[in-house]
C-alpha cells in the first residue's frame, strides 16, 4: 500500500493501481488496505463500493480515521440522504480528538455547512455554526460562513454585515497574521 501510494504521488498511476489491487488481493481485511482500495474505487467512480468498504471500517477501531473519508465519499455521491449523513459525519470529524490541525477541523465544518446548504437546510446550517465552539472553528471563520449562508439565501444585507464583522474580528486580533490564521497549529503538532 505504501509503495503504491508513493507511486501514485509520483504520477505513476498504472503502478499505483497495480500495487493497491495486489495489496487488496493479499490482505483484503487490513484497514490500511481497505482504505487505499476504497480510494482506488472512488477514483474509478465506484461510489457505492467505496461507501460499502468505508462503512465496514466504521465498525472497528479505525472509525476516527474513516469518518472524514466516508463523509467525503457520501458528499461526492451526492444523494439527498448522503448529504444529510455527510453533514453529520463532517461535524463529527471536526470534533475528533487527536493531532488534527485547526485547518482540517474548519474544513470539516465548512464541508458540513456546504452539505446542508446544498440540501437547502438553512436552519440546520445556521444551527451547526451556532453550536460550533471556537476551538473547532474561529469566530472569524464562523462569521464568514454565516455571511456565505446569508448570501446563498439572498439576504445580501445580512451577508454584508457578517462580512464586515469578520473583517473587524480580523482587525481586532493583534497576533501576527500567521498565528491569526492558524491559531491551533502548534497545539496540533504537540500531540
Amino acid at each position: 500500500v505504501e509503495r503504491g501510494e508513493l507511486l501514485g504521488l509520483l504520477g505513476e498511476q498504472k503502478n499505483y493501481v497495480r500495487d493497491i489491487e495486489e495489496a487488496y488481493r493479499i490482505a483484503p481485511s487490513r484497514p490500511e488496505v481497505l482504505r487505499a482500495y476504497a480510494w482506488l474505487l472512488q477514483s474509478r467512480g465506484d461510489a457505492d463500493s467505496t461507501i460499502e468498504i468505508l462503512r465496514k471500517l466504521m465498525a472497528g477501531p479505525e472509525r476516527d480515521r474513516t469518518v472524514p473519508l466516508l463523509a467525503y465519499a457520501l458528499k461526492e455521491r451526492g444523494r439527498q440522504e448522503d448529504l444529510a449523513e455527510a453533514a453529520e459525519l463532517f461535524t463529527s470529524a471536526a470534533a475528533i480528538q487527536g493531532p488534527v490541525t485547526h485547518e482540517i477541523r474548519e474544513m470539516a465544518v465548512r464541508s458540513a455547512v456546504g452539505c446542508l446548504q446544498t440540501l437547502g437546510d438553512w436552519e440546520g446550517a445556521h444551527g451547526l455554526l451556532d453550536k460550533t465552539p471556537s476551538d473547532i472553528a474561529s469566530d472569524c471563520f464562523r462569521t464568514t460562513l454565516y455571511g456565505l449562508l446569508y448570501l446563498s439565501q439572498g439576504e445580501n444585507e445580512k451577508a454584508n454585515q457578517a462580512g464586515e464583522m469578520a473583517l473587524e474580528l480580523l482587525r481586532l486580533d493583534d497576533r501576527p497574521v500567521e498565528k491569526r490564521l492558524r491559531p491551533h497549529r502548534r497545539r496540533a503538532h504537540q500531540h
